[in-house]
């Protein structure tokens, strides 16, 4: 159905409103005459009709241009179906019930906070604030769900770093909890990957039978991320942490994945660091944490001619991430390893 349709549809009850309001007006206007003069017979005054059709025609030229007005502003405002799609589906409830559709207003919210999550600690946490804010009204929104999910990431690690693990655990199942919701309402390469992100940070606090079973779940969603969008770097890295953790697995807990799956998980180094290489061409400037991660894939190898190639490009890195700081320290041990 076309966006003009749907927007008609839209004011088929509008329209059928306004038409009935004007008839019973009219009507009661002309029944009280009848009653205050009983002379006046309005089914057989031919007069009385005309008089009725006319009133009614002019009312409906004025209805008319209203739909006109109103129709007009909200149509221009999209240019595909699945503008109106968005707009129809995930308005704050309050424009939602007055047949309004805002666009403008959210994208700039999702502006504002996106720009805060790629700046300091701080600043993301301002992000969660307003996100926590505005959840009721957005919370059918899936692009606001995902948002909401990744910053409950980043207000677990938060406070895990003071040392407030039982917050720390609540943050990251009601994160888990926002991108699941995110996905019921639409696939998205967001939604999975931060579903994934928090089902790999939960792994923490469980067993080692459900660290491997979120293990299964974090790459399904990552893998179905990257079908999504393959584009994202950080899919490929996480990947690479996927296929890197896997290889190490114990014997013990090879053994617990066998009796769960019956394919239980393998990975070898050498997938772990085709993913890191991918991460690292998708990327427009050297990413610090991959590069670790490529040393430490040749290191495992015993390629230490690749690994401190990659670990001096990392050292000269920009920073670009909170966790720099662990980073830059153990590519420091590294160079002192197997570099010097």
């Amino acid at each position: 159905m076309s966006v003009a349709n749907n927007t008609f549809l839209l004011l088929g009850t509008f329209a059928s409103g306004c038409l009935s309001t004007i008839v019973a007006k009219i009507l009661f206007s002309y029944l009280g005459k009848s009653r205050n003069n009983p002379s006046v017979q309005l089914l057989n005054d031919i007069s009385s009709i005309n008089s009725l059709l006319t009133e009614i025609k002019f009312l409906l030229e004025d209805t008319v241009e209203d739909l006109r007005l109103f129709v007009k502003p909200v149509c221009e405002g999209f240019q595909t179906e699945s503008d109106y799609e968005d707009a129809h589906v995930f308005q704050s409830p309050t424009f939602r019930r007055k047949g309004v559709f805002i666009t403008t207003d959210i994208k700039d919210f999702f502006k504002e906070i996106d720009e805060l999550h790629d700046q300091s600690e701080s600043e993301k946490m301002k992000a969660y604030h307003k996100l926590l804010d505005k959840f009721t009204v957005y919370a059918d929104n899936p692009d606001f769900l995902w948002r909401m999910a990744r910053a409950c990431l980043i207000a677990a690690e938060v406070k895990g770093r003071k040392g407030f693990t039982s917050e720390q655990k609540e943050l990251l199942l009601t994160g888990k909890q926002n991108a699941q919701a995110s996905l019921n309402i639409k696939d998205s390469s967001e939604g999975h990957k931060w579903y994934a992100i928090l089902t790999g940070s939960l792994t923490q606090f469980v067993s080692i039978q459900e660290k491997i079973q979120f293990g299964h779940a974090f790459k399904e969603h990552i893998e179905k991320a990257i079908a999504i969008d393959p584009s994202d770097s950080t899919l490929y890295h996480l990947l690479g942490r996927w296929c890197y953790e896997v290889s190490l697995l114990s014997w013990m807990e090879r053994k617990v994945a066998s009796t769960l799956f019956a394919a239980p998980p393998t990975a070898t180094i050498e997938d772990a660091l085709t993913h890191f290489l991918r991460a690292e061409e998708l990327v427009k400037t050297p990413w610090k944490s991959n590069l670790l991660w490529i040393a430490k894939s040749y290191i495992y190898k015993k390629d230490f001619a690749n690994a401190c190639v990659n670990i001096n490009r990392a050292l000269t890195a920009l920073p670009c991430s909170d966790d720099d700081p662990l980073v830059l320290k153990e590519l420091n041990s590294l160079k002192v390893k197997y570099c010097l």
